[in-house]
């Protein structure tokens, strides 16, 4: 009986986990934040931006009208980008030196 009730909880609680992440994407449009990306833009070529991250890696950013930004980025601008975990930007603003 109590291997049962064990696995009944396990159940229970992973089944919550998976209701709650859910409500979480869709709150926030169904997409989220993986990560910020501060650096120098390198290049920009067509919809993708080449930056050169504080730690020196060139990551590629692609943009579209999806993408919410207050200001025109342009080549040797430091940045600052919300990216989601497929490489798109959702947000995106120029950074004050």
């Amino acid at each position: 009986m109590g291997q049962l009730l064990k696995v009944l909880l396990a159940a229970t609680l992973t089944m919550l986990l998976a209701m709650s992440s859910n409500a979480l994407s869709q709150m926030t449009g169904g997409t989220q934040a993986a990560q910020v990306i501060r650096g120098d833009v390198l290049n920009i070529e067509g919809d993708t931006y080449i930056v050169k991250d504080v730690s020196g890696h060139e990551v590629q950013i692609r943009v579209d009208k999806q993408t919410k930004s207050e200001d025109r980025v342009k080549v040797g601008d430091k940045i600052e980008a919300q990216i989601s975990s497929d490489g798109h930007a959702q947000t995106i603003r120029v950074a004050i030196p």
